[in-house]
């Protein structure tokens, strides 16, 4: 596995990212040597949010991870990388990876979302 990043969601609508060298994406990145997929998405989501990332499920691509989970914290302000960070309820015209990847994952993460709580309203997630 070489890649993470992660859908997170501020209550119904989700963190993406504005790269300087690309344009709109998920908070990820690469997973450095040592590190657990989880690891490195909560790494990557700090490093370029400023916000806390906990991870509720995920599912593996070709090369890598996405996550799906809730964020917490203050962003922090806009670096050598990243340009802008932002919270949508769809998603920004100017995308870094093709739109289809995006609209599949997306919906994903809100299904998995609603599931979560639903399930308990206090974050249990245990089958009953």
């Amino acid at each position: 596995m070489k890649f993470v990043y992660a859908i997170g969601f501020v209550n119904d609508r989700y963190v993406m990212v504005r790269n300087r060298n690309r344009a709109w994406e998920m908070p990820g990145g690469r997973i450095v040597p040592g590190e657990s997929p989880e690891e490195a998405v909560r790494r990557e989501f700090l490093e370029e949010t400023g916000l806390e990332f906990q991870p509720i499920a995920s599912r593996s691509l070709d090369d890598g991870c996405v996550f799906f989970g809730l964020v917490g914290g203050e962003t922090k302000k806009p670096d050598d990388e990243i340009a802008e960070i932002g919270l949508f309820s769809k998603l920004p015209d100017n995308l870094s990876f093709p739109l289809v990847e995006y609209d599949e994952m997306i919906s994903e993460a809100r299904a998995v979302l609603k599931n979560y709580i639903n399930r308990d309203p206090l974050g249990d997630t245990s089958p009953r």
